[in-house]
Formats: C-alpha cells, structure tokens, sequence
C-alpha cells in the first residue's frame, strides 16, 4: 500500500527472477473503492491526518476481488485472504487494510 503500482509489480518479478525456490509472501494492501480511491472506511479525518502527518500515503490500492488474479499474473498462488471484517467484531464496521498470504 505504500508502494506506487510499478514499484509493487517490480517487486513481485525480482522475487520471481530469483533461484525457484518455494518462496511465501505476505503483505498487506488497501481496498480499493468503487470511485477509485482508497483508505480506512468508515473514514476518520483524524487517522487521515495522522497518515499525512506520519508520511505514510496509500499509494497502491486494488479490488480484494482481484487480488487473486492480481498474484497469479506474477507467478504466485494465492493461498488466503483475510479482509478487515475478517479481523474485527463482527459488529465493526471497518475497512479497507487487509492482508494476503500467497506462494510460488
């Protein structure tokens, strides 16, 4: 997430150019939302300004439903996913960090 999209897709085939080995990836990344952008929702302008304060700008963003064909396209295999709501009471109304196991 704070990575721009280059940087992100860069990474994944550095990994990949390296010996085949079994390797495991885990990262986190952002929601993106249907009007493009990406953040915490419920939004809180006191976490956005603690973000901005911290230099800490959500840079790469992606549709949990795409991320699997987003790791497979740089030779990976998704193996889970958790979302927010996964992470939280299931009374939370949280979203938009989640996080992503996948292997080659």
């Amino acid at each position: 997430m704070y990575l721009e999209a280059e940087a992100v897709i860069r990474l994944f085939g550095d990994i990949c150019a390296l010996p085949p080995t079994r390797t495991r990836i885990i990262f986190s990344f952002m929601s993106k939302w249907p009007d493009g952008s990406s953040g915490f929702r419920p939004t809180s302008r006191l976490a956005q300004s603690w973000l901005k304060w911290r230099g800490e700008p959500f840079l790469w963003s992606i549709e949990p439903h795409a991320i699997s064909e987003f790791v497979s396209k740089r030779g990976f295999r998704l193996m889970e996913i958790a979302l927010t709501q996964d992470l939280t009471a299931n009374d939370s109304s949280l979203d938009g960090e989640n996080l992503v196991m996948c292997e080659r």
